[in-house]
């Protein structure tokens, strides 16, 4: 592959994506006229520069943001055919085919395509589809405990489990293979603790004093336990096989457990994390606005809830 680079006032911003090119390569200055030759060689499909730099908040941001635009959230599959093509195949985009920039298919990619089976995700189980599909799983959760009603609580953690081990077994690191057994044992074990935990909460709750402030905190609490059981079964393979490690060619080098043990511990301490502030900041703003804009507009209660933890998402996420 040959990449010329005009030199132009924009050459910071060329240069920014440097970082994304593999190692080794060639690169040629010619003094007598503004250009810049890179020259290396074709990527290997799951090679690692596929994937956007996500060593600053910045770049996780602009690289979220492309992934959940409503543009990618309801891609065509035509749009997802071809950015397969692209990325995948490493080649120029299908005259023939939906016109898409590199960078286009590139977001497409990393929202509806998994990147070690080059698969193409269900709709709903999607990377792009985890705004709007939190966003409504969340509320339903945060109205049902607000309801304090047993059957609510056990019916929305039912759907928010059932959606997890769903989203988590298609994005699921391919380099292992889980048992229909181990499915079902994180499935039940999810499920169990987060029905059961919300519903210890909502007894509690019951009993106390601090009802309103133990309803706040029971939809994260009981998505935490659920959280630690779900990857944990679900991923057990990870934890006592390891996972393929790549060089930075993106050659397999074989297995490590201790790659395998960091990758889900992380996985599931950052999970439980973001869960954190999309569950109570946006509970605790709707509860100050109650007494302002929602006393005087009370139809937009759930609309306002929504918006706000949809911003609470798209900032934590990153």
């Amino acid at each position: 592959q040959i990449v010329g680079l005009e030199i132009s006032s924009a050459l910071t911003h060329d240069l920014s994506h440097i970082s994304r090119i593999p190692s080794p390569f060639t690169w040629i200055y010619i003094p007598s006229r503004p250009f810049i030759l890179l020259i290396f060689p074709p990527l290997h499909a799951n090679h690692p520069t596929f994937l956007m730099a996500e060593d600053s908040y910045r770049l996780r941001r602009d690289r979220i943001a492309g992934m959940i635009r409503p543009d990618t959230v309801f891609v065509t599959p035509g749009e997802v055919e071809e950015a397969r093509r692209i990325i995948f195949s490493n080649t120029s985009p299908s005259p023939s085919g939906p016109t898409l920039s590199r960078e286009r298919a590139q977001q497409i990619a990393d929202g509806c395509i998994h990147p070690q089976t080059q698969s193409i995700i269900p709709t709903p189980l999607r990377l792009s589809w985890i705004l709007p599909s939190n966003v409504i799983v969340t509320t339903i959760m945060v109205m049902a405990a607000n309801r304090g009603s047993y059957f609510a609580i056990g019916a929305s953690q039912w759907l928010n489990q059932t959606y997890n081990v769903s989203h988590y077994y298609a994005n699921r690191n391919a380099s292992n293979s889980s048992s229909d057994a181990d499915l079902a044992l994180a499935y039940v074990g999810a499920t169990s603790a987060s029905v059961f935990g919300a519903a210890a909460i909502e007894k509690f709750a019951r009993a106390s004093k601090y009802s309103h402030q133990l309803r706040v905190i029971a939809p994260f609490t009981a998505v935490s336990l659920a959280t630690f059981f779900n990857m944990s079964l679900m991923r057990k393979s990870e934890i006592i096989e390891g996972v393929v490690v790549n060089d930075e060619h993106g050659t397999p080098m074989g297995k490590s457990v201790k790659a395998g043990q960091i990758g889900v511990g992380t996985s599931i301490a950052g999970r439980i994390i973001t869960a954190m502030l999309p569950m109570t900041i946006p509970t605790m703003v709707s509860n100050k606005a109650t007494a302002t804009i929602l006393k005087k507009f009370p139809k937009i209660q759930v609309p306002f809830y929504m918006a706000t933890l949809c911003a609470v998402i798209q900032f934590v996420t990153p």
